[in-house]
């Protein structure tokens, strides 16, 4: 494929008409420099100069770069219930798109109809053409709208810098569907969020591939910041996306009113969501993993989060709350209660397995608050083990000593230690860093102390 980037500039001032009619001549110019569907070329550039430029559902259909000149470039949509702008550029495989909008504000002078876009981004009308791909969306002010942006049959795109007010549903809206997502999406550079009364999420991700959130800032009144909605979708008989798999969501700060219920809510419907990381972040609504069964969401790292909670309408008044999931790891969080917040972490036994909660640092809550609910079997130093004694002197080296449901054991390291660990499908395989006991100690054993926690005693 021949990636030739065209670096001439047209101008809408270039044209007559309404501005409507401006822009798109300008837009039809730029798309003919370059090549068609599969091509890999790319279209020239549109200027938009500053100004108010009142516009209905531009339509974009190859790859070109739409720029304005900053805030002083505002696109008023004039159709409430057209979006401003309907990308189509693509082709029948991924590396097609390419389309770039930058530099502008984009806004409804009294909102947008229930549902429609302001930028909608898709393959094309006819689906002759199926995918969007490599789409930027760069420094924009998308005001007053339904949806913000939403995504449909695109994938491997990025929002940065970009900032999202006074939304009725969505911020960003991402609707995938037959496998057009294979790759990274990312939402990152400060994006902004803050969403009406009402509104059900910043950002709503009901799609496959991978995606990645970095350092942006979620405010207002949205009933979710990140929504991860592991729904199987399918159109016209086409297979669905197979699940959301490989993500990260780091270096975020996650505020919202006690009108949020969820900073993160992490849903599974039909397919599954697997190996994502939460990192790094502050959040003050929480996270809820809410899946049907324990394979359903899985394999899930949870570390290094403040979460300093504060009042929500959520029920239970956890900051982090498992339903249906496994391999859940939470570790190295800060957990400090405010308002309705009064639990650490609460966790479904009964729909839920293998969740190690390790080295976590809880301010203020009560012993029987910080952890609720548990998983057989937690073992951790310094975290709840939840089986019986278990003594070690006078095993030979070598040996499991014991398996409880043949997920955990005692190994006989050498003949002055032992180890603690979880074991893992495979020969010799375990999942958690093992804890060390010194067993020429006289009358070495381990025991579960008053407060629940693994200690050695003499």
């Amino acid at each position: 494929m021949v990636i030739d980037v065209n670096p001439l500039m047209i101008s809408a001032n270039d044209y007559s008409g309404t501005d409507n009619e401006r822009i798109q001549k300008a837009i039809n110019d730029a798309e003919s420099i370059g090549g068609t569907g599969d091509s890999g070329l790319i279209g020239g550039k549109v200027l938009i100069p500053a100004g108010k430029w009142y516009v209905e559902n531009l339509q974009i259909k190859e790859s070109i770069m739409l720029e304005g000149e900053g805030d002083g470039t505002i696109l008023y949509g004039m159709d409430k219930n057209k979006s401003i702008i309907s990308i189509h550029s693509g082709g029948a495989h991924y590396p097609t798109g390419k389309t770039t909008i930058q530099n502008m504000v984009l806004a409804y002078p009294n909102g947008a109809e229930y549902g429609v876009p302001t930028i909608y981004v898709a393959g094309s009308t006819d689906k002759t053409r199926q995918y969007n791909a490599f789409s930027k969306f760069n420094n924009l002010q998308i005001l007053n709208a339904s949806v913000g942006i939403h995504f449909y049959r695109a994938a491997l795109w990025s929002v940065e810098g970009c900032n999202f007010g006074g939304f009725s549903m969505y911020g960003i809206h991402v609707e995938n569907y037959a496998n057009s997502d294979n790759g990274d999406q990312s939402i990152y550079g400060c994006c902004r969020f803050h969403g009406n009364l009402g509104s059900l999420a910043s950002v709503f991700y009901e799609s496959g591939g991978g995606l990645k959130i970095i350092g942006n800032k979620f405010y207002g009144n949205a009933k979710n910041s990140l929504w991860l909605h592991g729904e199987e979708r399918a159109d016209e008989g086409d297979k669905g996306s197979g699940g959301l798999n490989s993500w990260l969501v780091t270096g975020n700060s996650f505020e919202g009113t006690p009108e949020t219920e969820h900073s993160i809510l992490i849903q599974k419907v039909d397919s599954v969501i697997n190996v994502g990381t939460i990192t790094g972040n502050e959040i003050q609504h929480g996270i809820c993993i809410d899946g049907n069964h324990p394979s359903d969401v899985r394999n899930i790292l949870i570390s290094s989060n403040n979460m300093a909670s504060s009042s929500n309408n959520r029920v239970p008044k956890s900051a982090i709350d498992i339903r249906g999931a496994m391999r859940i790891t939470i570790s190295s969080n800060h957990f400090a209660p405010s308002g309705s917040i009064d639990t650490g972490i609460t966790i479904d036994k009964a729909s839920s397995k293998e969740i190690s909660v390790l080295s976590n640092a809880f301010f203020g809550f009560a012993e029987d608050k910080k952890v609720v609910g548990s998983v057989e079997p937690v073992w951790c130093k310094g975290d709840i083990l939840i089986e019986g004694i278990y003594k070690a002197k006078g095993q030979a080296p070598g040996f499991w000593l014991e398996e409880i449901g043949g997920s955990g054991a005692y190994f006989v390291l050498n003949q002055d230690w032992f180890q603690v660990q979880r074991r893992a499908l495979g020969f010799g395989a375990y999942e958690t860093s093992p804890i060390f006991i010194n067993i020429k100690a006289p009358s070495a054993s381990l025991h579960i102390g008053e407060t629940g926690h693994i200690v050695e005693e003499e």
